[in-house]
C-alpha cells in the first residue's frame, strides 16, 4: 500500500475532530519547538532579524520606528510592529519565537478549512498534516522573519475570500477581511 493512501486511511479513521486537531497541534507545535531549540532559543542569527528586533524594541521604548536612534524606512512597519505588541507581555526572543511557534501551529486550523472548502474533509486533513510538518514553516518559527506572519496573513485572507464567494460571511467577517487586506 501507497504512503499517502496509508496516510489517508489512518486520517479518515481519526473521527472524533477533537483527537484530530490536538493530534495535528500538538505536533505542528512540537516540531517548531524542537527548530527553536535547535537553533538557539534566545539567539539572533541573521542581520535581518536583529533588525526586526531593534526597530521593535524602539518601538515599545517610544523612540518611533527608529533604528539606532534614528528614524527608519529600511523595512516595511508589519512586522517590527507585530513585535513591539508582542514585546508587550516579554522582550525575550524566546517569547517572540514561542508566539510564533503557537502561531505557526495554529496555522493548520486555516489550511485545513481552506482545502475542506475547496477539496473533501479527507483531503484537507492531508493538507492539515504536510503542513504541521513542513520543514520551512517550522524553520520560520525559529526565527524573527516576517515571512511566517505574511504567509498566515494570506492564509487567512484567502479563507475569508472564500467565504465570501460562497455567501457564507457575515458582517463582522467582512470587516475583518477588509482590515486584512488593508494591512497587508
Amino acid at each position: 500500500m501507497k504512503t499517502m493512501q496509508k496516510i489517508s486511511i489512518l486520517l479518515a479513521r481519526i473521527g472524533n475532530k477533537k483527537a484530530f486537531w490536538a493530534i495535528i497541534f500538538l505536533l505542528a507545535l512540537s516540531i517548531r519547538l524542537i527548530m527553536i531549540f535547535l537553533l538557539g532559543a534566545n539567539k539572533l542569527h541573521y542581520g535581518d532579524e536583529f533588525t526586526y528586533y531593534k526597530i521593535a524594541t524602539s518601538l515599545t521604548n517610544g523612540e518611533g520606528f527608529s533604528l539606532n536612534g534614528e528614524p527608519t524606512a529600511i523595512v516595511s512597519p508589519a512586522y517590527p510592529t507585530f513585535l513591539a505588541l508582542a514585546m508587550i507581555f516579554s522582550k525575550s526572543i524566546l517569547w517572540l519565537k514561542l508566539l510564533q511557534a503557537v502561531l505557526a501551529s495554529l496555522g493548520v486550523i486555516l489550511v485545513y478549512n481552506l482545502a475542506k472548502r475547496l477539496t473533501g474533509s479527507i483531503s484537507a486533513k492531508i493538507a492539515a498534516l504536510a503542513y504541521a510538518i513542513y520543514p520551512p514553516i517550522a524553520y520560520l518559527s525559529a526565527v524573527l522573519y516576517p515571512q511566517l506572519i505574511g504567509s498566515l496573513w494570506i492564509l487567512a485572507i484567502f479563507y475569508l475570500w472564500l467565504l465570501w464567494k460562497n455567501r457564507k460571511i457575515n458582517a463582522a467577517k467582512a470587516f475583518l477581511w477588509g482590515i486584512l487586506i488593508g494591512i497587508g
